[in-house]
């Protein structure tokens, strides 16, 4: 096993919505090396199915690549909250549907960020109000057959599909449960 990375420093070099901090490790080798690591809150995505299995996408405008992005329900975790309870309400907040179950499928480590992507299935999601979105969403939020959801979650020139990590949990929890057969 390789010796550990030992922490020299560490400083804030920009603060904003997002705060990057500049963070100096003594490498096994020796060497001294300076890594910039975004620093933001963790995030729930929520696969989210209807009783039918139709999966509850939402397509929204992403100021990163300046293109309409397709993904699964997504949201910051607030201060004090815990990760199920962000994953129902941002499900109701961006697609009004409420579930009767949520299951944690994985938590996901960001390599150079201190966030965490809290992965859920919900299950049996029903609507049961209108989207109530902040001031700076606008979202579109779309139902898939599961049929088709595989062929976006497979197709390699499908590239605005954001979720493909956890559209991959969700089939694996679906099959292993025996809610569907498939083969991945």
């Amino acid at each position: 096993m390789q010796s550990p990375w030992k922490k020299i420093s560490q400083s804030t070099v920009f603060k904003g919505f997002r705060e990057i901090v500049r963070k100096r490790f003594l490498l096994p080798n020796g060497q001294e090396s300076d890594f910039d690591i975004i620093e933001v809150p963790s995030f729930v995505a929520i696969a989210a199915l209807t009783p039918q299995l139709e999966v509850l996408l939402v397509e929204q405008f992403r100021p990163g690549p300046e293109s309409f992005l397709l993904s699964f329900p997504e949201g910051r975790i607030d201060e004090e909250e815990e990760p199920e309870n962000t994953a129902h309400r941002e499900l109701r907040e961006e697609t009004g549907f409420q579930a009767r179950e949520m299951h944690l499928l994985k938590v996901i480590p960001q390599a150079y960020s201190n966030q965490l992507k809290y992965c859920f299935v919900a299950l049996e999601c029903e609507q049961v109000a209108a989207p109530s979105l902040d001031d700076t969403e606008f979202i579109q939020m779309s139902r898939w057959s599961l049929a088709d959801f595989k062929k976006l979650l497979a197709d390699p020139r499908q590239t605005n599909f954001t979720s493909v990590d956890v559209g991959y949990l969700m089939l694996h929890f679906l099959e292993s449960h025996s809610l569907i057969h498939t083969r991945l």
